[in-house]
């Protein structure tokens, strides 16, 4: 067997080898082994997916069957090809099926996103400039009482940092601004 799997598959493989071999009579021989594998660091992380992608996804799969034939998420790319070319989307997976049509290698984050997990994408934060003031790095506040305020300038501080949907409840659309870097390589 030269394909990879998770420790899950592993575990239950080995558990299936061992127990129709009769190893587990053999004094705790099928322990040990299970207890090696379990000690197995996952490789994989989970995939990033933007979040109505991943929900869309995960409902896709959990509608399907599972039986000789394929697995459910086999069943789900193929429902999910029949949907690419639907105009009505009545199931509600427009988007799953737009990021699908435009991402490269986009089958395999799918698989892999069933078989791993997947956390949502980051929504991009933007430092808003305060809009007719010229003054350099003059950005917007958020202040705990609800209320904007500003700030010169305020890298790296959350309360500088702004989602699009923030932007857009602020009436901040037509200010300049700048995206953050995060600075993180998680």
């Amino acid at each position: 067997m030269t394909d990879k799997m998770s420790k899950e598959e592993a575990r239950s493989v080995l558990n299936e080898f061992l127990s129709r071999n009769h190893l587990e009579l053999v004094a705790n021989v099928k322990a040990y082994v299970l207890n090696i594998v379990d000690a197995i660091e996952p490789e994989h992380k989970k995939v990033v997916l933007p979040k109505a992608v991943g929900e869309q996804w995960d409902k896709l799969v959990a509608n399907q069957p599972s039986n000789s034939e394929g697995s459910s998420v086999d069943y789900a790319l193929l429902d999910l090809v029949n949907k690419a070319n639907d105009t009505n989307d009545n199931a509600g997976f427009r988007q799953l099926s737009d990021w699908w049509g435009r991402i490269p290698d986009s089958y395999r984050k799918l698989i892999d996103a069933a078989r791993y997990g997947w956390v949502p994408k980051s929504d991009k934060l933007y430092r808003v400039k305060v809009y007719g003031i010229d003054l350099p790095a003059l950005f917007y506040w958020k202040r705990d009482d609800g209320t904007l305020s500003f700030v010169q300038g305020g890298a790296g501080q959350p309360e500088t940092e702004f989602t699009m949907d923030e932007i857009k409840q602020w009436h901040l659309e037509n200010c300049e601004r700048e995206e953050v870097i995060d600075d993180d390589n998680d």
